[in-house]
């Protein structure tokens, strides 16, 4: 069980969070015995987002993100190495890339910040990365939704990764919903 206080996640040691949204939180993580680290990424969303759009819609969109990309094998695509469930917890395991582009480049949430430059050649060689990624993805049928650089990790060897497919969907493929959608009508 995981709380405030724990330690662990299941038997997987938590170092740090890395970060956390209103779906789940992830957690930089060692696994026992090998300690070798890597990511974990913990199903843990907002009670807004429950109260919102409901915990089973939101669990088998934690799901689908995981099985969209486990079975995949490319080089510029993070891979997934388990899928968990334990009495309270539903989780994935990764691989870990500690910096990320948006970290190299210094990007903000801030517009009018200014963004470190990247040398022209270093930039080729990561975009075409990115886009060899893209072109799997695509040829599996997945459609990313949010490339964005702080979803493109970097490994020490300068390959690309590219993560986060928590919005991802597959071509072609309409899902329904279990929960009701709103229509809101903005007035100017």
């Amino acid at each position: 069980m995981t709380n405030k206080t724990s330690k662990y996640i299941g038997k997987y040691r938590i170092d740090r969070l890395l970060g956390s949204g209103t779906m789940g939180r992830i957690y930089r993580v060692t696994i026992p015995i090998l300690e070798k680290t890597a990511v974990l990424k913990l199903f843990n969303p907002s009670r807004a987002l429950i109260e919102k759009v409901g915990l089973t819609w939101l669990k088998e969109r934690f799901i689908h993100e995981a099985v969209a990309i486990a079975n995949i094998r490319h080089p510029n695509v993070v891979g997934i190495w388990s899928f968990e469930k334990t009495d309270h917890e539903l989780f994935y395991l990764m691989e870990y890339y500690g910096r990320n582009l948006g970290e190299l480049i210094g990007e903000s949430y801030w517009a009018d910040r200014p963004s470190r430059k990247v040398s022209v050649e270093k930039t080729c060689h990561y975009l075409t990365q990115i886009l060899e990624g893209l072109c799997c993805l695509h040829e599996t049928d997945i459609i990313h939704r949010d490339i964005k650089p702080f979803n493109v990790m970097l490994a020490d060897t300068g390959t690309v990764k590219i993560v986060d497919f928590g919005l991802s969907k597959r071509r072609g493929i309409v899902r329904q919903l279990s929960w009701p959608v709103t229509t809101i009508i903005l007035s100017g």
